[in-house]
Parts: C-alpha cells; sequence; structure tokens
C-alpha cells in the first residue's frame, strides 16, 4: 500500500514497462513525460476500456474475433513480462487496458507490480504444467519442495488434484473459453464450507514468493471471463515461465477504433496524493494464505454480483 502512494517509485516501474516495450507491435505503455513523489505526468492515451465489453454478449463475429485477439494479448503479457521487463503489473482489471486507435492493447497504471527478475519463478512453471498433466505424485512432491504443503498436513497427492479440478483446463487445452459461469462454478466448488475440496484449500499454503503472481493469474482470469473469450493459454504458460523470449503472436484485427472521453484515463484520488487529468498528458498528484485456486472464490464472487 505505501508504495502504491510513492509516485516515483510507479513511474519507475512505468519507464521500465515503456521502455521493454517499446518495439511490441500489440502492446503500448505511455511514456512518463515528468514524476516526483506525490504526481506523476503521463502521456494521453485514448481509447476505449475493456469495461465495454463487460457483462454483454459480443455483438457479431468480428467483436468476438477482436475480444479473443484481447484474451490473447493480455494473457501472453502477463506470462511474458517477468522474463522480458523484470516486472508483473499486479493490478488486472477492465480500467487499466484499452483498445487503442491504432489497434494496441494500452495499458496503465503501475503502482502495483511485484519485481520477479529472473522472470516467472521456475518451480511455479513446473508445478503449473505437472497440474495441467495431472502428473499428481510429481506435483505433490514440487508443492512440498516449495512450501505449499507441510509434512505435517494431511493432503493427499489426490486431494490436490480434486481440488484444481476444472481450474487447470485453460492449461490442458489449446483453446480456452473463459466465461462467467466457468469462474462462478469453480470458485463455489472449492469455497463450498464443508466440503473435501473447502478442507483441502484450508490445509494448503500459499508461499509469499508466490503470492502475488497467483493472485495476477486470477484476476485475469476474472477479467477474461467477464467478456467472454477464448484464447490459446497453453502456448503462453509453456512458452514463458522458463524465461526463454517468445515471439508476439496475432496482429490486432482492429486498424481503428474509437477514442475514449478524455476524462475515463484516471481521475481518482487518495490521501495526499493526487491524480488529475490534463489532457494531452496525465497528471498523477505478504505472508502465508490459504491455497491459491481458492482466491477464485473472490473473482467469482465479484462477478456473480455483476449485473448483466
Amino acid at each position: 500500500m505505501i508504495e502504491e502512494l510513492d509516485y516515483s517509485a510507479e513511474a519507475d516501474s512505468q519507464r521500465t514497462f515503456a521502455a521493454a516495450l517499446a518495439d511490441d507491435p500489440k502492446v503500448r505503455i505511455p511514456k512518463v513525460v515528468a514524476s516526483a513523489p506525490k504526481v506523476i505526468i503521463s502521456e494521453w492515451m485514448p481509447g476505449r476500456p475493456l469495461s465495454e465489453f463487460a457483462h454483454r454478449p459480443a455483438a457479431d463475429a468480428e467483436e468476438q474475433k477482436l475480444r479473443d485477439w484481447i484474451a490473447e494479448t493480455v494473457m501472453e503479457l502477463h506470462f511474458s513480462s517477468p522474463a522480458r521487463v523484470g516486472l508483473l503489473h499486479s493490478d488486472p482489471h477492465h480500467g487499466n487496458f484499452r483498445l487503442l486507435p491504432d489497434g494496441r492493447l494500452g495499458m496503465i497504471d503501475f503502482g502495483a507490480v511485484t519485481r520477479l527478475p529472473d522472470g516467472i519463478p521456475r518451480p511455479l512453471g513446473r508445478i503449473l504444467r505437472l497440474a495441467a498433466d495431472e502428473r499428481a505424485d510429481e506435483m505433490m512432491d514440487l508443492l512440498r519442495a516449495e512450501g505449499f504443503v507441510g509434512l505435517e498436513d494431511k493432503v493427499t497427492a489426490e486431494d490436490v488434484m480434486r481440488y484444481i479440478g476444472a481450474l487447470a483446463n485453460p492449461l490442458r487445452e489449446e483453446t480456452f473459453h473463459y466465461n462467467r459461469g466457468f469462474m462462478q462454478a469453480e470458485g463455489g466448488r472449492v469455497t463450498a464450507p464443508g466440503s473435501v475440496d473447502f478442507r483441502t484449500g484450508r490445509a494448503m499454503s500459499l508461499p509469499p514468493q508466490y503470492l502475488m503472481f497467483l493472485r495476477v493469474v486470477v484476476g485475469w482470469m476474472s477479467m477474461l471471463a467477464k467478456i467472454d473469450r477464448s484464447t490459446a493459454g497453453r502456448r503462453a504458460a509453456e512458452s514463458w515461465p522458463s524465461g526463454s523470449p517468445a515471439s508476439p503472436t496475432t496482429t490486432s484485427p482492429v486498424q481503428s477504433s474509437p477514442s475514449a472521453s478524455r476524462g475515463s484515463q484516471h481521475t481518482e484520488s487518495g490521501l495526499s496524493a493526487r491524480r488529475v487529468v490534463l489532457s494531452p498528458v496525465i497528471t498523477r498528484s505478504s505472508a502465508s494464505v490459504n491455497s491459491a485456486v481458492g482466491e477464485v472464490a473472490a473473482a467469482a464472487s465479484a462477478t456473480s454480483r455483476s449485473p448483466g
């Protein structure tokens, strides 16, 4: 929380992202014009916030194609940025992404970032792969080695695989369709009090070094489910956790799009720091927890309360 109020630190993170992704044909990060501890002046970045696509079905096949491209780009960006930037944007929601007039996806708000200078931790990438391939005993050995499960915990490999269940489907299938029904069903399953899955989740821990990354994964899963889209998640997960570079895949199906209204990018204020829109630039005056998969409950609950 304290770091999120230090706009000098946020500006440094934004500059790092902008420099590392400057040549990306699919993504744009606005440049920082100037910064101080209580203010950031950033390039203005017009575009359509992704909230325009939430809570309603695609109007036609072209819009569905666009939604799928957005989903692929968001997933690729989050899996690749630790290796490419050394940082992970840790506040994924619709307001922090926008579709730009030139067809790229813009990303803003770098107050919450996770430092991963060596890319996604290799053990975590391995755990994800073992879960997807249902190699329960090998996965359990690694979970114990990394502190997810203690020797005293009465949790078996079969318990963990059942607990993970369909949540690993995005990594099992070449193309996976994220939707609200999937998030609600899985979130409800793992958090039903008294159920076997609930007890399994309570018996597991989330090591602090993995906390933010896995929360971010749940965040973008929820975000993409709300815009009802499909993407090749397994490909992104296989390409980037090892830190090996991959080339950007498909280009945007959009060549132009209407600009968003000017006040929509940042208008909030907080404590002694301020964020004020000054067009054409923007002035902006851990711990062990329950199992990572249990974090889906919050996302599913928020999704089910949303209108439409």
